[in-house]
């Protein structure tokens, strides 16, 4: 008996080194086939304009060497001139959504509480999309909001955002917002202290605020939600009937 893993490891920069992970147990046979419905793990960006992936046992050697000797050159080379991009979905989905949020918008939290688990069941654990989401403050305090929901770690990244999104009105309404977000850190388990320094985090910031400008250049984002479907941009939150007028196409 072996562990099977394909470790698709996307990355940032000029590389995508996608880690999605897919167990399998037992010896491998030609009619083995991936699992389904499987979220892949990845770092990096989805449109990344070269994706590469790795299949790995967790008990080779050269494996273990590769990730602790040579991934940290490779992620300084060719990673970290970028934030990692937060998805869910597999990689090799036949289609990838953009969708440019700020953590203040209502509409947002209406989509991730109301849409995204009919659109997750329908699309997304069936690996037809990928869903990328990136970050559009459009005030101080979505701004902070977002530096949370990073600073909680790529593993816990959605649960942050979902907990963000129902907690909305009591932090986003606040007299003292970032006391309110401290304790929504504190519920998801970032600590007061880590929550204070990744607010102090300059890079951290940047690259948050380097996202909404991108869109805005790249994408014309004018207001959130917006969704890059197709390589159009739609603004709006989309209802599931909406997304599946618009996704037919793309699915042929």
């Amino acid at each position: 008996m072996f562990a099977l893993i394909k470790a698709c490891l996307r990355f940032v920069a000029p590389v995508s080194l996608v880690l999605a992970l897919g167990l399998a147990l037992g010896p491998a046979t030609a009619s083995a086939e991936p699992l389904k419905g499987t979220e892949e793990m990845a770092i990096g960006a989805a449109d990344a304009p070269v994706t590469v992936i790795e299949y790995a046992s967790m008990s080779c050697p050269h494996c273990a060497h590769f990730h602790i000797e040579t991934l940290p050159e490779l992620k300084k080379k060719y990673v970290d001139s970028g934030k990692e991009e937060m998805a869910i979905g597999a990689a090799e989905a036949p289609v990838t959504v953009i969708e440019y949020a700020s953590m203040s918008c209502s509409h947002c939290a209406h989509f991730h509480i109301e849409t995204l688990p009919a659109l997750k069941e329908k699309y997304i654990n069936t690996g037809k999309l990928r869903l990328v989401f990136r970050e559009f403050p459009l005030d101080r305090t979505a701004f902070w909001a977002a530096i949370l929901a990073r600073c909680s770690g790529e593993k816990r990244f959605f649960g942050f955002i979902d907990l963000l999104f129902r907690q909305q009105k009591k932090w986003s309404h606040s007299r003292d917002p970032l006391a309110e977000l401290s304790q929504v850190g504190l519920m998801g388990g970032v600590g007061k202290k880590d929550f204070e320094a990744c607010l102090k985090n300059a890079d951290l910031g940047n690259a948050i605020l380097a996202t909404r400008l991108a869109g805005e250049q790249k994408h014309k984002i004018q207001s959130t939600p917006s969704f890059v479907i197709g390589g159009k941009t739609q603004p709006g939150a989309p209802t599931l009937e909406q997304f599946d007028e618009l996704l037919k196409p793309l699915l042929k």
